[in-house]
């Protein structure tokens, strides 16, 4: 297993709030952050983020993340 981020360094990471961080934890679906819990902490192993974004086409990225990422209003 590779490195583990908390929600703040995956925040620091995609340029966004971690309120968006666990905004995208509680969607379902293909948009979900990939993620574990680990004695109550939510914590996301790097290599499965980056293969996860690497694998979103842009409208399946939570609107959120887009918003904050791009600095634009998804439509």
């Amino acid at each position: 297993m590779g490195a583990l981020w908390d929600a703040a360094k995956l925040a620091d990471f995609l340029g966004v709030s971690q309120s968006t961080i666990y905004a995208g934890v509680r969607e379902t679906g293909p948009g979900r952050i990939p993620h574990v819990k680990v004695r109550g902490r939510i914590l996301f192993q790097q290599e499965k983020v980056v293969e996860w974004l690497e694998n979103q086409p842009s409208n399946k990225i939570p609107t959120e993340i887009m918003e904050e990422a791009t600095g634009e209003i998804a439509q």
